[in-house]
């Protein structure tokens, strides 16, 4: 798939089951669409990635940020930077 709305048009066409983010699923809400909270799988993982040689301060602030939001989330685990 080359983006959600192609994924959810696939999933509205009852070509698919998709498992989605909650985040996802507010900002893609269609009324031909079932959704439904699932137990017991495994948390993802998100990872934030910029070039090593960045100096932007754009970048530094988003960086700064995610981590911020990160370690206030109970399941926050820092991966050692390389």
């Amino acid at each position: 798939m080359a983006s959600v709305e192609q994924l959810l048009e696939v999933v509205a066409l009852g070509q698919a089951v998709a498992f989605l983010s909650l985040s996802t699923t507010k900002r893609h809400q269609r009324p031909d669409i079932a959704y439904r909270p699932v137990a017991g799988l495994s948390p993802s993982a998100v990872v934030v990635a910029w070039p090593e040689t960045s100096r932007s301060t754009a970048v530094a602030a988003f960086v700064r940020a995610a981590h911020d939001v990160a370690a206030h989330h109970p399941d926050h685990v820092t991966a050692p930077t390389a």
